[in-house]
């Protein structure tokens, strides 16, 4: 066990942190990660932040690690994201560290769905597993991109997006990002406060993220619920560190039942349909949900009889600081992407 040393800050630290907080605001250095999704973006306030936790929940096959994999890998893209942090008294930018627990997809799966979304293609299309009725025969891609792939391939362009697929208990999540943090230190040649030989301070931010939560190990006879409230704790404590902590959870099927698909004022999920929801849901600032209607059978959703074929609802159940409210995407999973639309391009029915 760690030696608890107290630490305190004195008002007048806070009151000077909270002040460069809203300098940094009306600035324009870059701090929040962006997305490809223009309405997410702007409902998390300029992109995704720093020191904030967020958990993306909803039934299984309905889109969640597909959004988790889109928004890691927009965090990681110098096209959307470049430049952080730089400004007119610090040129170092910052270094993005991803580290991805995913205990549910093989670490290839997610390289094969961001494939996919850069070839325009299916994933089963890619592994050529998808048939085509017409030609009686299954759809492959062609033998110039695997090629090109395979060029592409012998470079690891990302060092810094570590992979941790071996289910752990929550506090050896703890132990894996020291470990990871210890082998970038190592790996760039830093000391302990980030800086190199040559005396430049390096400015690592870290994002961890957690697929999904429940499946994580439990301690001896700890149960579900009791280690869902030690992985908030957990979460805290990464933002305490800086972190952004992204954790997938799992619903727990109420909104399936009759009661919800009959009455349309129940349709958009809610905070009662994540499971250990109570023992999650405090410790988050942000809190989502992916929820694809059709699935279970809606061809017309919520009061206001929106058509949802091929329509993924992303409903922001909580956000601290910022509004609530529900987004909306158009899926095109046979080209392996989702459009962000607008609720104004959203059809009725009638």
């Amino acid at each position: 066990m760690e030696k608890f040393v107290p630490k305190f800050k004195k008002r007048l630290e806070v009151k000077q942190e909270a002040l460069k907080a809203i300098k940094l605001g009306r600035s324009s250095v870059k701090t929040t990660l962006k997305t490809r999704y223009r309405y997410l973006n702007i409902a998390m306030g300029k992109g995704f932040s720093f020191k904030k936790i967020v958990l993306i929940a909803g039934p299984s096959g309905h889109g969640k690690s597909k959004l988790l994999n889109d928004l890691l890998n927009d965090f990681n893209n110098p096209k959307i994201n470049s430049n952080l942090g730089i400004s007119a008294t610090n040129s170092q930018p910052y270094t993005i560290i991803t580290i991805h627990f995913c205990f549910e997809m093989l670490p290839s799966d997610e390289i094969l769905r961001e494939e996919s979304s850069n070839l325009g293609v299916s994933y089963s299309n890619l592994l050529g597993l998808e048939f085509n009725g017409e030609t009686n025969k299954y759809n492959n891609v062609d033998i110039e991109t695997v090629e090109a792939l395979e060029e592409k391939y012998k470079v690891d362009d990302n060092p810094n997006y570590y992979y941790l697929e071996d289910t752990c208990t929550v506090p050896h999540l703890y132990a894996c990002v020291k470990a990871v943090i210890v082998d970038y230190k190592n790996r760039e040649g830093l000391d302990d406060t980030f800086t190199d030989e040559q005396g430049v301070k390096h400015r690592p931010k870290f994002i961890v993220a957690i697929d999904h939560s429940l499946l994580l190990d439990t301690i001896g006879k700890e149960d579900v619920l009791s280690m869902m409230s030690t992985l908030g704790k957990m979460a805290i404590r990464f933002k305490k560190m800086g972190f952004l902590t992204i954790i997938v959870g799992q619903f727990n099927g109420n909104i399936e039942s009759t009661e919800r698909i009959r009455n349309p004022n129940l349709h958009f999920p809610m905070k009662s349909d994540i499971y250990a929801q109570a023992q999650v849901y405090n410790a988050c600032d942000t809190v989502m949900s992916t929820y694809m209607p059709e699935l279970i059978g809606l061809t017309s959703y919520t009061s206001e009889n929106y058509l949802v074929s091929n329509v993924l609802n992303l409903s922001v159940i909580k956000n601290r600081g910022l509004n609530i409210g529900q987004l909306w995407f158009r899926t095109e999973f046979e080209k392996g992407r989702m459009i962000n639309i607008s609720q104004e391009q959203m059809t009725k029915k009638g």
